[in-house]
Parts: C-alpha cells; sequence; structure tokens
C-alpha cells in the first residue's frame, strides 16, 4: 500500500465502499454548494471510470487552478471550518475519511474535455482520454 502525505500525517488505512461512497456524496454536495467543477482523479476516479466498488484510502477531486475563484475558497471556509487549504491541495476529513482536492496548474489535454460517467445514482466528471492521465497520474500537477 503507497503511503501519501495528508497535511503532517501518513494516511494507511483503507476505506470500505460504503465509508468511501458517504464521503462521495457529502463532498459532491460540497463542490456543488461551492459552484467548483471539481472532476474525480486518482483511485476514485479508477473505481468510478471502471464502474468498480470503492475501496482505498480517500476520495481524491481536482480543481483546475484557473477555475478555483477566491469567493469559492472562501465558502469553502464558510462551509467546512475545518478545513485545510495550501497552494497544491485543500483536504478535509469526512468522519474519518481524507477527502483530497488536488490543485492542478497545467492545463493537460485530459482535463480539457472531461468525461461524464454515471456511477450509482450520480453523474460525475473524470478525465478523457482516461487512460492517458491514468499513466501520468503521479506527474500530473
Amino acid at each position: 500500500m503507497n503511503e501519501k502525505t495528508l497535511g503532517d500525517t501518513k494516511k494507511t488505512t483503507t476505506f470500505s465502499h460504503e465509508q468511501l461512497w458517504e464521503a462521495l456524496k457529502d463532498s459532491e454536495d460540497l463542490m456543488d454548494r461551492v459552484q467548483a467543477r471539481a472532476f474525480l482523479v486518482g483511485k476514485t476516479a479508477r473505481d468510478i471510470f471502471d464502474d468498480k466498488l470503492l475501496e482505498g484510502e480517500d476520495v481524491s477531486w481536482g480543481l483546475k487552478r484557473n477555475d478555483l475563484a477566491e469567493s469559492t475558497l472562501s465558502m469553502l471556509k464558510t462551509l467546512k471550518p475545518d478545513i485545510q487549504i495550501t497552494d497544491k491541495e485543500i483536504w478535509y476529513k469526512y468522519k474519518e475519511i481524507p477527502v483530497i482536492i488536488q490543485i492542478f496548474d497545467n492545463d493537460y489535454e485530459f482535463f480539457k474535455n472531461l468525461d461524464k460517467k454515471y456511477y450509482q445514482v450520480g453523474e460525475y466528471l473524470v478525465p478523457n482520454p482516461f487512460e492517458k492521465y491514468w499513466k501520468t497520474r503521479f506527474i500530473a500537477k
């Protein structure tokens, strides 16, 4: 299992589909409320792209820096007072589950025409072409 840094703490806990689904719905509601054009990335995007049950260590979203207004950041702070915001990512915990929103500076090809994926009862945006994103996901910043 890969260890990722979330703030100053290491996370290696794997959560169930039900736990991750609940965190995904909470974070989706948050993205809607702050009117952020967020898309799924990482393992969360992979599971939804493959139409599999969610599994993993977190719920991962992406936002292009150009789509991130100061008013969005202010609203995030208002709605989630415990939210942490850095230059490269935004994160909070829903119950025990980390919700990570990665901020992308570069305008990668796979973020230009996001693909809609229907999953369970929702519609989510994922990188397109997905396989190209998946191969370069560790260098895309």
